[in-house]
């Protein structure tokens, strides 16, 4: 933990006294609006937690644990029923920390959840013909109701009951976005959050104070922590009005106290 104790993200020292150069400022939404039309700067995705939802059932999902993964009333409230994009085709469970994933890539196989793995195509999923949601280029859909079985399931049928919307719109999952956390300071030279990743026993979803006596929220850019020792605090927010959107932007290439005058 005294890594963690060691940078501030304004004067943080990495690697022999390079030293990130930060520069935050809001801009209005108007003025973002103009600027994406420019293609100044990308548009923010929506990453918030979401609940997985059926019509047909009016139930959502539910991680009940690792090995049972199932349908309950909709409670928004529920950790247990949170997921959110851990990547462009990761799903993460908010209360354990674990992706969606099948046991097999083929026809009535149980969906359970698993360590986060980028490689693994058992835990690609994908938004197909409206609501339709499957494994990433596979006719395998995820799906609850068929043959009694009381576990989520991947199935080749595209009915209703492998269809899923986010509770309380009409919109596919996909409408959620993943965006990636680029770190300030700390020893990863500007890499992106890993998320989920372990820091002594626990496991973390987001940015967390955890470590650090001062409350900077920070995180690790590699899934292990304690082996890699990789991390970087994570970007502030604008503590104002609802119509800013405060970005902050790291140049990680070293610059002197004179090259900082000029700029």
């Amino acid at each position: 933990n005294a890594l963690l104790e060691s940078s501030n993200p304004n004067n943080a020292v990495i690697n022999n006294n390079v030293i990130p150069k930060i520069t935050r400022y809001c801009r209005t939404k108007t003025d973002i609006k103009i600027r994406n039309k420019k293609n100044l700067i990308p548009r923010a995705a929506d990453s918030s937690p979401f609940l997985i939802y059926n019509q047909d059932h009016n139930k959502c999902v539910v991680a009940v644990s690792a090995s049972q993964v199932t349908v309950a009333p909709c409670d928004h409230t529920s950790q247990n029923q949170q997921f959110r994009w851990a990547s462009q085709s990761h799903l993460l469970s908010i209360s354990l920390k674990l992706c969606l994933g099948a046991q097999d890539l083929k026809d009535w196989v149980k969906v359970l959840l698993f360590p986060c793995d980028e490689k693994s195509e058992l835990q690609y999923w994908q938004c197909k013909n409206e609501t339709l949601f499957g494994l990433k280029d596979k006719e395998l859909h995820l799906n609850y109701g068929n043959r009694n079985e009381k576990n989520m399931m991947i199935h080749q049928g595209s009915g209703s009951w492998s269809c899923w919307k986010i509770y309380g719109t009409q919109k596919d999952l996909c409408s959620k976005g993943y965006q990636e956390v680029f770190t300030l300071g700390g020893n990863a030279f500007g890499s992106p959050c890993q998320f989920p990743f372990q820091f002594g026993e626990k496991w973390y979803a987001e940015c967390t104070p955890q470590g650090r006596s001062d409350g900077q929220l920070w995180c690790a850019t590699e899934t292990d922590y304690n082996k890699a020792k990789k991390w970087g605090f994570c970007p502030s927010k604008c503590e104002s009005s609802p119509h800013i959107s405060c970005y902050v932007f790291c140049h990680l290439l070293p610059f002197s106290s004179d090259q900082e005058k000029d700029q």
